[in-house]
């Protein structure tokens, strides 16, 4: 369960690796080749270069991802409806060795120390399948709770960095528009976009959601493997009562 979890978080770091990735100074160079006396003219050709890369790439990842979370959907159906599957199995098995129990009592004793059997352990496997289905439900929605938190950080950060790199462009139109050496614009439009860059890196490097994820994780184990103790310690002392009632 975890590690498809743990696929979408990897998509989505993905995602903000790629924005890293599309350095905003590639259409500089090519900006370069044409002389500093043309950045200022170009100046708006450049950003919406810039906006209309990011923008595509941004669509690939956020439909990248959106696959992701479709699959996992489809993978946590299918686990859930394995595990009913199981269940029903058990469920059979243990009415067929009940069944052949029985057909063993040779007194009334030996038949009531069966029907409490039964009872103690069909409430004992209610009790841990209750508390093994609890113990996933918690696990999904504390998941999501935490895939939603991750989203919004991560969408704010993005939401940010773009709205950064406009206000860069339009600090440099002005100091264009202002009269400035256009070579002095450029190299102090690509200092601000690289700390505009690194900024974002170091912000979204603080927001690292798998320890929580692992955590959870731990927490459902702890969870399912205490109910499944459990179980096992009052389905050994039913057995046991059972057996001396057959003078085992």
């Amino acid at each position: 369960m975890t590690s498809n979890i743990l696929t979408t978080q990897k998509v989505t770091v993905a995602f903000f690796a790629t924005l890293l990735a599309l350095s905003p100074l590639v259409g500089f160079a090519q900006e370069s080749d044409r002389g500093g006396e043309r950045f200022c003219s170009n100046l708006d050709a450049i950003e919406e270069q810039l906006k209309d890369r990011l923008s595509d790439r941004t669509d690939v990842a956020r439909d990248k991802h959106q696959t992701q979370v479709d699959r996992y959907t489809d993978k946590k159906d299918e686990r859930i409806q394995q595990l009913k599957d199981r269940r029903d199995q058990k469920d059979v098995t243990w009415s067929e060795r009940i069944a052949a129990l029985r057909d063993k009592a040779e007194t009334d004793e030996q038949t009531q120390a069966i029907d409490d059997f039964v009872d103690t352990v069909e409430a004992l496997i209610e009790t841990r399948r209750d508390a093994v289905d609890a113990a996933i439900d918690a696990f999904e929605e504390d998941a999501k709770a935490l895939r939603d938190e991750r989203s919004t950080v991560f969408t704010g950060m993005v939401d940010t960095y773009k709205a950064e790199v406009e206000a860069a462009f339009d600090e440099a139109q002005a100091l264009c528009d202002g009269g400035d050496d256009p070579a002095d614009v450029r190299a102090e439009l690509r200092s601000d976009l690289e700390a505009i860059r690194a900024a974002f890196k170091t912000d979204r490097e603080q927001y690292n959601f798998r320890e929580q994820f692992r955590e959870l994780r731990e927490v459902r184990i702890a969870a399912t493997g205490a109910a499944r103790e459990i179980f096992r310690t009052g389905f050994q002392a039913a057995k046991e009562i059972l057996r001396a009632a057959f003078g085992g």
